[in-house]
């Protein structure tokens, strides 16, 4: 009975997978030139001319935004490479990125689908996978080929390896999201919680060394910019925390109605991330859940909401649903006080 239950699963995945060749092309923005990734784009012809992509920060205030380079450079080399390639003509790379992204988005529903089979919640996991590849934030970032999705896998994909144990390439996959869009490092204290709680290998690990793990390659990827120029690549890594409020949305966030500005303008949400780090440690809350309520935290808080910032929420919400999903990826036996 489990063996056809698997089987019939797994073809209703196939099935639910193969309109994703037909609907997302169909989602296509054809502004391609005054989208994000255009500037992606940008950054690695500026690398290979021999700019810095993170000197023009400096030419600014540290409010107003001028499509400065605020993400570590993972991305930017990666343009720069296929650049270099011979893939010189934007729509050529756009047409690359298309493709890689939809097999990344493809990818990442079935990953959500395994971990929740592998929890004990094989008809969620299609569910999952299904409402995954069709929800509408993930429609937004593949219309506006944002790079979101990448970092998000990356992340579920070291979750996945956390799962069989893979601790050291784990640590690398998280390392390589945030090296492409750092906004996972919010969730980074739950997730080395996760590890130092579970059995056998990671205990032979100091803590520590779970930490640097995950900064070698971010660090990798930094370090040459951090010398040519380490006052402008500061700057721009910081300024996501200094610049004017802004939001696609309409809808005023804490700091914008009180018109405060800077880091002081980020305590409230610092604050209350701790308080969930902390109600975490002392065992209040389980671990996938505390991730997504981190990020419910980043998107009510923050002083920058972008449409494509909600995408990060759901499959975070989707492995919340199974009870199971920390023992399932941390090992841990160890259930919520």
């Amino acid at each position: 009975m489990k063996k056809s239950i698997h089987w019939m699963s797994l073809i209703l995945l196939i099935l639910l997978s193969l309109p994703v060749f037909y609907i997302y092309p169909r989602t296509y923005n054809p502004q391609i030139e005054k989208m994000d990734i255009y500037y992606d784009w940008l950054e690695g012809q500026r690398i290979l001319s021999g700019e810095n992509p993170y000197a023009r920060v400096l030419e600014g205030n540290m409010l107003v935004n001028n499509k400065y380079s605020t993400y570590l450079p993972g991305f930017f080399l990666f343009t720069a490479a296929v650049q270099k390639s011979g893939i010189t003509e934007y729509p050529r790379f756009l047409a690359l990125w298309q493709g890689i992204n939809i097999l990344l988005t493809l990818g990442l529903g079935w990953l959500l689908f395994y971990l929740l089979w592998k929890a004990g919640k094989t008809w969620l996991g299609v569910l999952a996978a299904g409402f995954w590849f069709y929800n509408r934030f993930t429609l937004y970032v593949i219309s506006v080929y944002q790079i979101d999705i990448l970092a998000i896998f990356l992340i579920v994909l070291s979750l996945t390896f956390l799962s069989k144990k893979k601790v050291i390439l784990s640590l690398l996959l998280m390392g390589t999201s945030l090296a492409v869009k750092q906004i996972g490092i919010v969730m980074l204290p739950l997730y080395l919680l996760g590890l130092f709680r579970m059995k056998g290998e990671t205990r032979t690990i100091r803590q520590l060394s779970c930490f640097l793990w995950v900064l070698i390659v971010p660090f990798m990827v930094s370090l040459p910019f951090l010398i040519w120029n380490f006052k402008g690549f500061m700057y721009s890594v910081l300024f996501p925390m200094t610049r004017l409020p802004d939001t696609h949305l309409g809808i005023s966030s804490l700091d914008m109605a009180m018109k405060w500005v800077g880091i002081p303008a980020k305590i409230p949400m610092i604050l209350l991330w701790v308080g969930i780090y902390f109600i975490a440690w002392f065992r209040k809350i389980a671990l996938i859940p505390a991730m997504l309520a981190i990020y419910i935290i980043f998107l009510g808080y923050y002083s920058i909401l972008y449409n494509q910032y909600w995408v990060w929420m759901v499959p975070f919400m989707l492995l919340s649903l199974a009870p199971e999903m920390d023992k399932t990826i941390f090992g841990t036996d160890s259930p919520v006080q």
